[in-house]
């Protein structure tokens, strides 16, 4: 499947719609999140999967767990008291960093097009993303999967997200790191990036903005 077209062939190109995770929000370190799985005995990907791809997971993602009831199962799993979770979610995302430039790209960008953020998303994220930065009113819109009953790659969500923001869908481009969920905005209507890197966004919008002469 072709992921994406060039920028500059989109006609009537309105809006860019971006996923959070692994994109604006990525992991830097592993180290944290390795020695954590190690005190578990379990592999990286393991702890990954039981955080982020379990059935429970997916459950949590479109609102059928609350957060309490999703991160205490989490912590049963591990056969941690749930008074560890703190300690848990501290030393879990550790290595997480939000990527400023890149927001300051979109920022570029909203002078332009309208600007979205869609992202399959556990319960508490926009309080807890609320109290850590300070970046969702850079959006003219912000759908996180548990506040809606929706999560990528369900062409339902693409096409809310496109109804928020008073688009077409075939008017807008969603950037995410996971090609399944690109395929999912494609479905949808949508224009699609695989997201990679930094560069990459520069080169398909420098020429929109003067991106490049800022990097």
């Amino acid at each position: 499947m072709i992921y994406f077209a060039a920028m500059q062939i989109i006609k009537n190109l309105r809006a860019v719609i971006w996923d959070m995770g692994g994109v604006l929000l990525r992991t830097i370190d592993w180290t944290p999140r390795s020695m954590l799985a190690k005190r578990f005995g379990m592999t990286d990907h393991e702890l990954m999967d039981l955080v982020f791809h379990s059935d429970t997971a997916v459950k949590a993602e479109i609102g059928q767990l609350s957060y309490a009831e999703y991160w205490n199962g989490v912590m049963k799993k591990l056969g941690v008291d749930e008074k560890a979770l703190s300690w848990f979610m501290g030393a879990f995302f550790q290595g997480d960093q939000f990527d400023w430039h890149l927001m300051k790209i979109i920022r570029y960008l909203r002078v332009r097009y309208k600007t979205g953020l869609l992202s399959n998303a556990l319960p508490g994220t926009r309080v807890t993303l609320g109290k850590k930065y300070d970046f969702l009113d850079d959006f003219d819109d912000a759908i996180f999967s548990y506040e809606v009953g929706l999560r990528k790659p369900d062409e339902r969500i693409y096409q809310l997200a496109a109804r928020r923001l008073g688009i077409a869908p075939e008017e807008a481009v969603f950037i995410d790191d996971m090609p399944e969920n690109v395929d999912g905005a494609l479905k949808a209507g949508m224009n699609g990036l695989v997201f990679i890197n930094e560069s990459q966004v520069i080169s398909e919008f420098g020429y929109l903005t003067g991106i490049e002469n800022h990097h």
